[in-house]
């Protein structure tokens, strides 16, 4: 075989530019938007604060992935979409306490809980230890 002729593998890129206002996320992209619009969310609520309707549409279609809207789920349900502190400490190996000082800047307040979504919680435990 002529190597020159034959195709290489070629990863494709988590970001693609399609064009002045367009991007192709996939991948680890579009879970660290996710994340980062959880943040940016969870800080606007905090401060009491409304979400502009632009950035609520795109986490809204960014946790079409078959994800519940933790806004939406009530307390004391078992659901896949969101961890509480003691799995986020066992998780990233920490105490508690220091687990919950990261959920006050990734996750959000629910029902006087603190609760993280799963993507968020994995994806910065990668990061973390990277």
């Amino acid at each position: 075989m002529n190597h020159e002729t034959t195709p290489r593998h070629r990863s494709i890129p988590s970001v693609q530019r399609l064009g002045d206002d367009a991007l192709l996320l996939t991948g680890d992209a579009v879970t660290a938007v996710h994340w980062l619009l959880n943040v940016s969310i969870s800080a606007r609520f905090r401060n009491g604060r409304n979400v502009p309707t632009n950035v609520a549409e795109l986490a809204r279609q960014l946790t079409g992935r078959g994800q519940i809207n933790t806004a939406a789920g009530g307390f004391g349900h078992a659901r896949a979409d969101v961890i509480g502190v003691d799995e986020f400490a066992r998780i990233l190996g920490l105490s508690r306490r220091q687990a919950r000082r990261i959920a006050a800047t990734i996750g959000r307040l629910e029902a006087g809980r603190w609760v993280i979504d799963t993507d968020t919680a994995h994806h910065y435990a990668r990061n973390r230890t990277a």
